[in-house]
């Protein structure tokens, strides 16, 4: 007997459904793999309490906002299409009973859900691996699945057997194309692994180290990532990760290098997305506690502490500050490139004393020397209207009477490099405003009609320097200097923006933030009416649920669930970290796009001969899954083509006469075949209305049968 191996795949979790009656003892508290794999594991996964994440998911504003009545008015055609796949007659009701069940069983985790990289032999590069998936009150649901799926899908015991070792019950799995497995249920917890022993020896407590207790690394990180709040935590095990690899893929100078860039002070890598409010936050974690060299020692950074806010106006939409170190910023660099290649500092001094003789400026001693390491930036609408935006930089100096100097022959000396490369005309002038010298950048073509739309402009405002794009926003910020600051209190006042203030981390060196319910509202405002105006659901493809834009929610509505987005980097001798909390998790925004893009890809045309060796026989009249799968794909497949049809139209005020008009007028490159590799036929069916046909002669090859498929356009 010989299994697909999607199906052997289903099969493969149909592993304990004996084990459950063998009377062994289970753990009384909830199963943690952490706490039983070994400190040198490679990497650790896992989605912490399954079900108590799905309970906190629903306090977000994001499933809020999706329970808004008006918002599920207009989602009404999106739940009626998934109603009809998952109804009798949907893609999902005629999948395998086997592969459903499961689908329901996942449903019923309540627990944790892990997967560790134990180890990987260096030599066959073969991995250890064991994964856990808890059940909790639920087991004896999962238990009689696992019975079923294997009555059902290898019942003469030809790749799943039940064997005793060291008094438990084990199920080993074998099957054609995947690694050997072996799995056991231990209290209300699905085991399963790649090695016995690894497997025996974790549940027995034989771990000499716990990778939870032991690791002061995954310890640190996991509790920075989110602690308690963890909803998905994922961790690298870099020195035991560098061990494996060392002698292999990283040897000499590959080797030599990342020791220069400090992998070897890394202790460990990990991404955490935890509960933050009603929203979100990911974080990025590298763990290097006491570098000495690398690129962790580049920047030391202390709490962040406000300075330049007091200047930024109450709209603003992007808000940055922070303070690092940048006076050894240089010499460290050098200190990297040297450990990499000595030859590298000369290069690079050359190069810095040759920008230095152009410029005017000792960029190492006087720009970066005379720097105190504080900057910030904010862009906003101005305050008393106009669409131009503001957007200024601040910068804090040692000396700023010293460095007003310096960064005016720096200036001068970028207007001279600009204007001899020729491209550009630069000039600098100054400006006297109330007292107030305005170092203007003018900016000019070096032919006729040829625009440069920025004037940027550079002003020592109190004890900051302020760069903007246009004299313009330079009154505007020396005028608030002159009022005491920005109206209303500015951004500082913000409720949403002390939100995101009050959130960071102790350690955070800079904070960053966007606004995001402005940003959105904005987009949504414009997109929505647009949408109205445009799509009417009897214009949607006939494959689309009709989706009626005029029900979108009003924009009152929509605001108050969304969420202003904190952005905080800690970067010193301890480690560097970004966390991003906002209402919608980075992740789920990476995976979307990866969704759509494989979505996209999937709609190509494919074919289907590679695959024609996993067809499965079935009485004659009984289509097989294959095939209805190819059937669905020459539908979508005819569905896209009679979109460019209908574009070609748009463009000609007629139907075309064949389809290789369509390739002729770069309305499409190539011309699709059916999944059977042959070609559709477009068949005019009333020339003045512009209608007309798409036909795949389906599996047969022959147009005029009974397995033909065929678009009305």
């Amino acid at each position: 007997m010989r299994f697909p191996i999607k199906t052997l795949a289903v099969g493969a979790l149909a592993l304990m459904a004996f084990t459950m009656s063998r009377g062994f003892a289970e753990p009384e508290s909830p199963w943690r793999l952490q706490d039983r794999i070994n400190a040198e594991a490679l990497a650790f996964i896992s989605i912490e309490d399954v079900a108590g994440t799905a309970a906190r998911l629903e306090q977000t504003a994001l499933a809020k906002m999706m329970a808004e009545p008006e918002m599920k008015a207009f989602l009404q055609p999106l739940m009626g299409m998934a109603q009809q796949m998952t109804g009798e007659q949907g893609p999902l009701a005629q999948m395998p009973p086997a592969v459903r069940s499961l689908i329901e069983q996942i449903g019923n985790l309540q627990g944790q859900i892990a997967i560790a990289l134990l180890s990987m032999d260096p030599q066959t590069g073969e991995p250890t691996v064991v994964a856990s998936l808890d059940f909790g009150k639920n087991v004896a649901s999962f238990q009689k699945f696992l019975q079923t799926a294997k009555d059902e899908l290898d019942p003469q015991g030809e790749h799943i057997q039940v064997v005793e070792r060291g008094g438990r019950s084990w199920w080993d799995i074998r099957f054609e194309g995947g690694p050997p497995l072996t799995a056991t249920v231990y209290g209300t917890t699905f085991v399963i692994g790649t090695n016995p022993n690894a497997m025996a020896g974790l549940l027995e407590g034989q771990t000499r180290t716990a990778l939870s207790a032991d690791s002061t690394s995954f310890t640190s990180l996991r509790a920075r990532a989110g602690g308690d709040d963890l909803a998905v935590f994922v961790y690298a095990n870099v020195p035991h990760i560098m061990e494996v690899l060392q002698g292999g893929p990283l040897r000499g100078q590959d080797m030599a290098m990342a020791n220069a860039m400090g992998l070897d002070t890394v202790g460990g890598v990990a991404y955490g997305m935890s509960f933050q409010g009603d929203g979100f936050r990911d974080a990025l974690l590298i763990d290097t506690t006491g570098a000495d060299h690398g690129l962790a020692t580049l920047m030391d950074m202390p709490p962040y502490e406000p300075r330049f806010l007091k200047h930024v106006p109450a709209n603003a939409f992007y808000f940055a500050e922070g303070k690092a170190s940048y006076d050894q910023l240089v010499e460290k660099v050098r200190g990297i490139a040297k450990a990499i290649d000595p030859r590298a500092v000369d290069e690079m001094d050359q190069g810095l004393a040759w920008i230095g003789d152009q410029l005017g400026v000792d960029i190492e001693k006087e720009l970066l020397g005379g720097l105190d390491g504080s900057m910030a930036a904010y862009a906003a609408f101005p305050e008393t209207g106009g669409l131009f935006p503001e957007y200024v930089y601040f910068l804090g100096a040692k000396d700023p009477a010293a460095f007003e100097a310096t960064m005016d022959r720096f200036v001068q000396g970028l207007a001279g490099m600009m204007t001899q490369e020729g491209d550009v005309i630069a000039t600098s002038r100054t400006l006297d405003y109330h007292g107030t010298q305005l170092h203007i950048l003018d900016l000019q073509g070096n032919r006729p009609r040829k625009m440069v739309p920025l004037m940027p402009t550079w002003a020592r405002v109190g004890d900051a320097f302020a760069i903007s794009l246009v004299p313009h926003t330079m009154k505007e910020v020396i005028l608030r200097a002159e009022a005491g600051g920005p109206a209303h209190g500015g951004l500082a006042a913000q409720e949403d923006f002390q939100e995101i203030l009050g959130a960071r981390p102790r350690d955070a060196g800079s904070l960053g933030y966007l606004d995001l319910q402005g940003i959105l509202t904005l987009l949504y405002d414009t997109g929505a009416p647009l949408l109205q105006m445009l799509v009417k659901p009897n214009m949607l493809p006939p494959d689309m649920p009709p989706m009626d834009f005029a029900q979108l929610p009003a924009t009152r509505t929509m605001r108050p669930y969304l969420r202003s987005l904190g952005i905080y980097t800690t970067w010193n001798k301890d480690g560097i970290s970004i966390a991003v909390q906002g209402p919608i998790p980075m992740a789920a925004v990476i995976v979307t796009a990866a969704a759509v893009a494989g979505f996209a890809t999937a709609r190509a045309p494919m074919r289907f001969e590679d695959v024609e060796s996993t067809r499965v026989m079935r009485p004659t009249g009984e289509a097989s899954s294959l095939e209805r799968v190819q059937r669905d794909m020459a539908e979508i497949q005819a569905r896209d083509l009679a979109r460019s049809v209908r574009l070609f139209v748009l463009k000609n005020d007629r139907i075309p006469d064949t389809l290789e008009e369509l390739v002729s007028s770069d309305v499409v490159k190539v011309l699709p075949e059916d999944p059977w590799g042959n070609p559709f036929r477009f068949v005019p069916v009333d020339v003045d209305a512009k209608r007309f046909q798409l036909v795949s002669a389906g599996p047969d090859g022959d147009l005029g049968t009974e397995d033909d498929i065929s678009i009305d356009g």
